[in-house]
């Protein structure tokens, strides 16, 4: 009997020491050191991210239009549009569809004319009509509210996240009366 209480207390030694306490003399408990921890060494390596090359964008010139304003006459011209499938800029988001974004210029040839991004609407093929998204895209430089006088002109980018589709560029007078029309031609 006495080898067996002795194999018995050896096992729960073992036992015991094996889960990291070890029985000291007086019969207390005392801690061991933690192991030493490893370094897990991850077998797969993180990829390196690969830079986006810039879009290539293709800007064609646009159609002309004169459009009458209340208080005086406006000749637009399309200088160029293009369809992308990405904003510039840091701050931009990426199109819903697709940005298709416009650089104007406007002329006063009598009176005076008002100029406003928000006057400018495209037309969708199922009739509905888009708003301007005013910067979201990153495109400038935004085309600005002024006042010309006969003779002035002014410049900038109007910009629409609208599907790829052919579109009609809508101008519209101060009241909010539709002036002037023009197609645009879907992306090829």
């Amino acid at each position: 009997m006495r080898g067996t209480r002795a194999a018995i207390v050896v096992a729960v030694l073992t036992t015991v020491t094996a889960c990291g306490t070890t029985v000291a003399g007086s019969g207390e408990p005392v801690v061991a050191p933690e192991p030493a921890q490893r370094s897990r060494i991850d077998p797969s390596p993180t990829p390196t991210p690969t830079p986006t090359p810039p879009e290539q964008v293709v800007e064609l010139p646009g159609p002309q239009l004169d459009a009458p304003m209340t208080t005086g006459a406006s000749h637009i011209v399309i200088d160029s549009y293009s369809w992308r499938t990405t904003g510039t800029g840091d701050r931009s988001k990426p199109p819903e569809e697709r940005y298709l974004v416009l650089r104007l210029t406007i002329s006063a040839t009598q009176g005076t004319v008002p100029v406003n991004p928000l006057y400018f609407k495209v037309r969708l093929p199922d009739g509905t009509m888009a708003e301007p998204t005013m910067g979201a895209d990153g495109n400038e430089p935004l085309l600005g509210s002024a006042e010309l006088a006969m003779g002035e002109k002014i410049d900038g980018v109007v910009t629409f996240d609208i599907p790829p589709e052919n579109t009609v560029l809508v101008v519209e007078n101060e009241l909010g009366e539709a002036v002037g029309a023009v197609t645009i031609p879907a992306p090829r």
